[in-house]
Order: structure tokens, then C-alpha cells, then sequence
């Protein structure tokens, strides 16, 4: 028996091991010839099996949606040797795993008795005579098998078609070579069962019918995504497929992307999210549509509409909260825990307090990244092409001056033990995940810094906050918006026609002067201080 993990995973375990079980589209049971899917990922870790689910769902909602395709289509006359053999490497893996499945249902029940195994054995050294037989002698013998499987795929060819013979000779071999293989799993030996794709198949309708998998690879080609974009592109695009199993980004319509909206606020995903959801989905049609892949995009007027008195999702810290926050172990006693990566459970709240940067503008910096300039230390908040650093748009390479109040506290002295020890890395123990953010750990570490040791349980002040309380900061300190934009990252707020013109950062001795009059009024951090010059 197996024990169930969340629905939307799609995961159940037996014993250790992860497996992926997906329900049929009702209108591909019969071609499956049952209700759900389910193959073994292989692996005893949590997080692998995830990715490894995800990634399963994704093809088998391409597969599901180009088996509805091919089954609409007429009767082929002219398959191309690529079609022939991939529908013979189909009818291989399909081969291998009814016979997979087979074993694990034994397996369940304690195995095979030694009467039951010799039967088998019996019974595949039967048929593999009578097939060497039929194909020594170039015949090919009862074809209906194989006709069948590929029907059940839409694929029907007439046996008076050019495309016949050289079909049935492929699937034929494919057989011979399967049965090989369950001879070698009969006697032990470990004989994987492939995955492939149905998607080859009957290659013209492709162009007819554009999966949502496809959408999304095109989206990457044009747009290049930052990863966690990839990531919740994919999540939409898995629960489209369970919403409307087998519907095509082709075929979608606007009443299907109101039914995803429905259906996701109906799930409690707020308002924001699911605007968020679908501007996401709008992108990826509107790239599609520009480019001549698809037609219209059915996302055009769909709306979600947002309450009139939204409680703000993010707020800054009053000065209450940063006392209490630079008060604590971290910042008075030395505590460096595990989650916080050394010393960037230290400087990364200070650096944001005093710069206004995202937590991954401040996560990614390189040594490099901090420079003199006119006698003044400057952070390079940039994209290199030589390494992995990432920007939310091109308005976010900038340059802000270190504050003094940073310099005071030991910054530059820090800098400079971390360059001479060689790392590259301003902050060396934050690790990139494999969507390739390199803060989204610290992260989850700070949030629990802030509610149970700093004790501040308002879930709207979060790393970002700083943010938001940084933009406070340059307002009471009467620097000029479009200033504070410049040092934040933000498009201005006034732009006029001579914004495209001058250099490629806003001009650097009026920052310098906007971030040594920032203050924060109420605040004391001399508790800090290491350099009292």
C-alpha cells in the first residue's frame, strides 16, 4: 500500500521509493486502457521525486494533448522513416512497461511462485521462436497487435499504403527486441524501461495544434526568464493541465483562461497572485502571437478584480523594529547560525537599511562590486556577463554609495579580508539553489530570525521591508524622488524626452550627496561601530 503525499504533487511512496501517479483525461481511457498513470521515479529523496514529478506531468500533459491531436486526424499514407521509428521505439517502451508494471504488482504480493515463473519463462521462449520464425522467413504474420497500438495512438494506415509494410517490419522488430529484453529481466537482469515521446508523430499536426509545454519553450527562447520565472510558468502550466486535462495552447479561449482564474481564486490564491498568474500567461501568448505561432491571445480582456481596500502586503520597519533587530545576538553578541551564512546574517540587513537593494542584488555582489570612485566606495548593483548575477530589469543597474554609517561599522574592513582571502564572492557561504537563487534559504532563516528571536510577528515586515523603509528614509531626509529612484533601481516616476540621453548611470555626485544626508531619525547604531572616523 502506498502512502499519498499531497494531490498537486502527484506523488505516492511505496516502501522508500517515489512514484508519479497522474489520472487520465476520460477521453484517453480507453487508449490507456486505464484510469491513472503511475511509474516509479527512482529515487528515496523528497525533493528529487518534486522535480522529477513536476517535470513527468509537463510531458504527460504534451503527450496527452497530441494523442487527442492524432486521433482527429485522417488515415496516413506517407510516414516518413522518422515517424515509423519512433512509433516502433513507442511500442518498444509500451512493451516494456505493461511488463514493469506487471512485476511491481507482484512484487506487492511477494512475487512471482516458482510455477508462475516457469510458465513465463515457458511462454516467452514460445513466442520468441514463433516471431524468429515469421522474420526468417520475411513474413509478417499477425500484424493485428501492433495495427492496434498504433490506432490507439491515431495513426491508421491501410494495408494497401506504401506506408505498411515498412511500419509493421519496424514495430515487428521492435517486438523481437522487447521480448529480449523481458527474457533478461525473467533472468534477473536489470532492464531499464525507456520514456519516449509521442510528440514526433504525424509531425505536420504539430503546427496545428501547439501543446502548452511548447508554448512555454518558445517563451524561453525569446524572453530568457530568470529561473524562478521558469518555475512558476511550469506550476501554471500544470494546473492548467489538471484543470482541462489535453487542452492546447491552440485551442485554449478566452473562457478557458477565465475558468484558471475562477478556479485559482476559488482555491484562496489572493487577488494579486492570480493577476500575477495571468499576466504570466498573457506573456507567453502575446510572444507567440507576435511572432505568427499562434493567432489571438485568449487572455486579452480577462481581469481580476482587486479589492478596494487592500491591506498592503509589505510594510517597513518602524524604528522600534530596527532597534530591536540590531539589539539582538546577531549584532551584539556574534551569533552567527547556521541558516544565516556567517557574516551575511550581519551585513546583508545593514547593507539593505543603508543601499535600498533586493536581498538578491545584495546576495550575488563579488568582490569586485564594490569600487572607489572620486574618493567615495561605491556599490556596483550590475549584471556581468562573465558570471551569474541577475537583474529585475535594465533600470536596476545602478551605482549608491556606501553610506558612512556602513564604513563606520566595519564594512570595508570586512571587503578587504574577504579579498584577500581570495573568494570572489562578497558573501562565500550563500550557495545558489538549483533555480538559481542564491538567497532564497537565508531568506526562510531571516524570517524566522525576525518572529522568534526578534519577536516582530507582523507577516507584512520581511526582508523587503527595508525597502520600503529605506524610500521612507530618503522622503524624510528631502532627497529629490527622482534621486532616490536612481539609488532604489526604479524607473522614474517623471520621466520627460531627455531621459535616453548622458551616460549609462545616473550621475554619481548627486548620490553620493543624497546618501550621506540619509538618516534615520530615532535610530542609534554607535553600538555598531568599529571605525570611529
Amino acid at each position: 500500500m502506498g502512502i499519498n503525499l499531497k494531490d498537486q504533487t502527484h506523488l505516492v511512496k511505496r516502501g522508500p521509493i517515489y512514484y508519479h501517479r497522474l489520472r487520465v483525461p476520460a477521453s484517453l481511457r480507453q487508449h490507456y486502457g486505464r484510469d491513472e498513470l503511475v511509474v516509479s521515479l527512482r529515487t528515496r529523496e523528497k525533493a528529487e521525486a518534486l522535480r522529477l514529478a513536476r517535470l513527468r506531468t509537463l510531458q504527460l500533459d504534451q503527450e496527452f494533448a497530441h494523442i487527442l491531436a492524432m486521433q482527429s486526424a485522417g488515415p496516413a499514407t506517407d510516414l516518413t522513416r522518422e515517424e515509423i521509428d519512433r512509433m516502433a521505439a513507442m511500442y518498444y517502451a509500451h512493451l516494456l512497461e505493461e511488463d514493469e508494471e506487471a512485476r511491481l504488482e507482484a512484487a506487492a504480493e511477494g512475487g512471482l511462485s516458482d510455477r508462475k515463473w516457469e510458465n513465463k519463462a515457458h511462454s516467452l521462449d514460445v513466442v520468441a521462436a514463433a516471431e524468429a520464425f515469421d522474420a526468417g522467413r520475411s513474413r509478417l504474420g499477425d500484424t493485428f497487435e501492433e495495427e492496434d497500438f498504433a490506432g490507439s495512438y491515431g495513426l491508421k494506415v491501410a494495408k494497401d499504403s506504401p506506408s505498411f509494410v515498412p511500419l509493421m517490419v519496424a514495430m515487428k522488430a521492435a517486438y523481437r527486441k522487447a521480448l529480449d529484453a523481458l527474457t533478461l529481466r525473467h533472468e534477473g537482469a536489470v532492464v531499464e524501461t525507456p520514456v519516449v515521446e509521442a510528440g514526433i508523430i504525424r509531425g505536420e499536426l504539430i503546427g496545428k495544434g501547439m501543446t502548452f509545454t511548447a508554448l512555454r519553450e518558445y517563451w524561453q527562447t525569446q524572453k530568457a526568464p530568470r529561473p524562478r520565472t521558469i518555475m512558476e510558468v511550469e506550476s501554471i502550466i500544470t494546473w492548467l493541465a489538471e484543470l482541462k486535462p489535453g487542452l492546447l495552447a491552440s485551442k485554449m479561449t478566452k473562457a478557458d483562461v477565465v475558468s484558471f482564474k475562477d478556479d485559482q481564486l476559488a482555491k484562496g490564491k489572493a487577488p494579486a497572485t492570480v493577476r500575477k498568474y495571468l499576466g504570466l500567461l498573457r506573456g507567453l501568448f502575446s510572444v507567440a502571437v507576435e511572432n505568427d505561432k499562434l493567432p489571438l491571445n485568449p487572455t486579452t480582456g480577462v481581469k481580476v478584480h482587486m479589492p478596494k481596500v487592500a491591506k498592503k502586503s509589505r510594510l517597513p520597519f518602524s524604528v522600534e523594529d530596527l532597534s530591536a533587530l540590531f539589539a539582538s545576538r546577531v549584532f551584539t553578541q556574534g551569533a552567527r547560525p547556521v541558516g544565516g551564512r556567517g557574516e551575511a546574517s550581519f551585513w546583508l540587513p545593514l547593507i539593505s537599511l543603508f543601499s535600498g537593494a533586493r536581498l538578491s542584488e545584495i546576495g550575488q555582489l563579488m568582490t569586485t562590486d564594490i569600487q572607489l570612485e572620486r574618493g567615495v566606495h561605491i556599490f556596483y548593483f550590475t549584471t556581468d556577463a562573465d558570471d551569474e548575477q541577475t537583474q529585475k530589469s535594465e533600470v536596476s543597474r545602478r551605482w549608491v554609495p556606501v553610506h558612512p554609517i556602513l564604513v563606520k561599522c566595519g564594512l570595508l574592513d570586512y571587503w578587504e579580508s574577504v579579498k584577500e582571502s581570495g573568494d570572489g564572492q562578497l558573501f562565500p557561504l550563500l550557495e545558489r539553489t538549483r533555480q538559481g537563487n542564491i538567497t532564497a534559504t537565508w531568506s526562510q532563516w531571516f524570517g524566522r530570525y525576525l518572529r522568534d528571536v526578534v519577536k516582530i510577528k507582523d507577516t507584512r515586515k520581511v526582508f523587503h521591508s527595508f525597502r520600503h523603509g529605506f524610500k521612507d528614509a530618503c522622503r524624510d531626509s528631502d532627497i529629490q524622488l527622482q534621486v532616490h529612484d536612481a539609488l532604489t533601481g526604479h524607473g522614474s516616476a517623471t520621466p520627460n524626452s531627455g531621459e535616453g540621453y548622458g551616460g549609462t548611470f545616473y550621475p554619481l555626485s548627486p548620490l553620493i550627496s543624497a546618501v550621506e544626508r540619509l538618516h534615520y531619525d530615532g535610530l542609534d547604531l554607535s553600538h555598531l561601530h568599529k571605525n570611529r572616523g
